[in-house]
């Protein structure tokens, strides 16, 4: 199963509908975070902070076994040890470089085509997808910087057939005109943006596709 998400496990609905489709009991279920592209972007304070906090939220639904992983450094053929491998925000150009890199790709997607989870959160979401061909308009819509790390090759793995705009609602809020913006962008590059909002997530199961919202 795939999960595109703006906020993962943000949304306390999420877990229960990952430990529902794994039929498994919590304490049987191995989790990975995959911590690449946050690495990347956030101050090191930060992301162990975020480690903390989601080692704390999956302990108390019962979840012991919590990895943490990078493409830039672990093989990754460890991923298939997992029951859920949650691919986390940051810089979506360093997230898929490494991707790439690594020769990971093929990995994700035996496991998202397996009875594991492959949850993409933002970037991951991103990286997931159709990628980055319209990332560095993405920036100058919102007035945002990233370092691309001399990335060209800005295709995603497809594993779904959407142009991820995370967090659409809340850059909305920010930017009244956004939607005007992003259907001129579609038409220059001749892509469709899917306007993903906070609470919403793509999820593909069995070749088959739903947007669900989560609270």
């Amino acid at each position: 199963m795939l999960i595109l998400s703006s906020c993962g496990f943000e949304s306390s609905e999420l877990l229960p509908f990952c430990l529902d489709r794994l039929e498994e009991p919590p304490e049987n279920v191995k989790i990975t975070v995959v911590l690449t592209a946050a690495i990347s972007f956030y101050e090191e304070v930060v992301v162990n902070d975020f480690c903390k906090y989601i080692t704390a939220l999956f302990n108390k639904s019962g979840i012991q076994e919590i990895s943490f992983f990078d493409f830039a450094k672990d093989n990754p053929n460890y991923l298939f040890d997992s029951n859920i491998v949650l691919i986390m925000g940051g810089n979506p150009y360093y997230l898929l470089q490494q991707v790439k890199k690594s020769d990971s790709e093929e990995i994700i997607r035996k496991i998202a085509l397996s009875n594991r989870i492959v949850i993409g959160v933002s970037a991951g979401a991103m990286m997931l997808s159709n990628g980055l061909v319209y990332f560095k308009d993405f920036l100058r819509i919102n007035n945002d910087g990233f370092d691309d790390f001399g990335l060209e090759d800005l295709i995603g793995l497809q594993l779904a057939d959407h142009y991820i705009w995370p967090h659409f609602d809340v850059h909305l809020s920010e930017k009244p005109d956004l939607d005007d913006e992003l259907t001129k962008l579609e038409q220059e590059l001749k892509i469709k943006v899917t306007r993903l909002n906070d609470s919403e997530n793509i999820v593909v199961e069995n070749g088959k596709e739903a947007f669900v919202k989560f609270n």
